[in-house]
């Protein structure tokens, strides 16, 4: 197992983020995390990118825990720093060079890898930002910001990919260029998102956290599509009565929540 989580608490502010989470992701396993707005997603994915310590419970990577005295351990440190990467959802926190050039080969550089700026030229090409080389990564959309960010974190070639809201910023297009780009993909990606409709894209295996931060699903995702109880407990789908326009016939359905 490359990642184990086990018995996993954290509290922002005294209220509850997370309550009692376990799970474990294998190598080159693809999962999808999905979850309401505020039920904990985001602050998972630090946790598991060593951005913040858990209030209690245990991380493994690899068999090492991660804590103080790991992440303290400068070795350990640069190994982990390279082989697992976090997208935020909001890109433009991740940016702060001058050039696209420069932000992309940033990784490479600080690692010390061969031909940094030929590596990061690759990854420009890879995810179509190579026409921005040369602009000023702050004066770009949001959804060319985050394909910048993604080809800075695939420029070092990390082993975990964590993805948060990666669709959130990106028109249809870009959403489908993506969902491609990662199904071959041979990282480790845990992808959170609340959009239900890519859940199927995203991974064969889903976890469902709840709105009272617990995990209530962790299998199959297309077992999960048809798992309405579960779906209503996360707040992920709703039912209303909907009325045709022509007629007086009514009847009730599911709608997904996809707000992106």
């Amino acid at each position: 197992m490359l990642i184990e989580i086990d018995g996993l608490h954290q509290a922002h502010d005294q209220r509850t983020a997370l309550w009692d989470i376990s799970f474990g992701l294998d190598l080159g396993e693809h999962v999808v995390l999905l979850g309401c707005n505020g039920s904990g997603k985001s602050t998972l994915l630090r946790l598991l990118n060593g951005l913040i310590r858990p209030d209690q419970g245990t991380i493994r990577y690899d068999g090492t825990v991660l804590d103080r005295r790991s992440l303290k351990n400068g070795s350990f440190v640069r190994r982990f720093r390279r082989e697992v990467a976090l997208l935020f959802q909001d890109p433009a926190a991740m940016l702060f060079h001058a050039t696209v050039a420069d932000e992309i080969a940033f990784g490479p550089r600080q690692f010390q890898l061969e031909d940094p700026l030929d590596r990061a030229r690759h990854w420009a090409v890879e995810v179509g930002v190579e026409g921005l080389w040369d602009r000023v990564p702050a004066e770009l959309s949001r959804g060319e910001q985050q394909r910048v960010a993604l080809a800075s974190l695939l420029a070092i070639e990390p082993r975990v990919l964590l993805l948060d809201e990666p669709t959130a910023s990106l028109d249809p297009r870009s959403t489908g260029w993506l969902v491609e780009f990662l199904l071959d993909h041979p990282a480790t990606v845990l992808t959170a998102t609340h959009n239900l409709s890519l859940a199927t894209e995203l991974g064969e295996r889903a976890l469902v956290l709840g709105e009272d931060h617990q995990l209530h699903y962790d299998g199959d995702v297309l077992a999960l599509r048809d798992d309405h109880d579960v779906l209503l407990r996360a707040n992920l789908i709703h039912s209303h009565r909907h009325r045709h326009r022509r007629g007086d016939v009514e009847h009730r359905h599911y709608h997904t929540h996809d707000w992106d």
